[in-house]
């Protein structure tokens, strides 16, 4: 696998996507791919998202950004995302143990992943970032 590291969030993200290649019964991975990442608000409205996120869900970009998570997580529908300027407790330990969530596709078919969140904030401004990662079903 050879990758030009040319910051260190790409260095973390490549070996955050081996850790889960490894985690999937892999022992070395044939190819990196991204990991998808959504950037939302606190309310759950995506405010943006990385290109493999488009080929995972089947999405344009300008047909992501400015929807609410539900519409590729329907278990997110209602769910209060932040509380208290923290990461809904239930939502952050199903997260933690591993619960695996159904995700929708453009055209209604599902697979199952496993989401992680991350708060973050700057300049007063509070966001958050998801990561799927699907789960090979073998």
């Amino acid at each position: 696998m050879s990758l030009v590291k040319k910051s260190n969030t790409e260095i973390e993200t490549n070996a955050f996507s081996y850790a889960v290649w490894q985690e999937q019964g892999n022992e070395y991975p044939t190819e990196w791919t991204e990991p998808a990442v959504l950037t939302l608000d606190e309310s759950g409205t995506i405010q943006d998202h990385c290109e493999s996120c488009s080929r995972l869900f089947g999405y344009r970009h300008i047909d992501l950004v400015m929807q609410h998570v539900s519409m590729l997580i329907p278990r997110l529908l209602g769910v209060e995302l932040v509380q208290r300027e923290r990461i809904n407790p239930l939502i952050n330990f199903l997260c933690r143990c591993k619960y695996t969530f159904l995700a929708q596709k453009l055209h209604g078919d599902t697979f199952p992943c496993r989401l992680s969140f991350t708060r973050l904030e700057y300049d007063g401004r509070a966001t958050l970032k998801l990561m799927v990662h699907p789960v090979n079903n073998t």
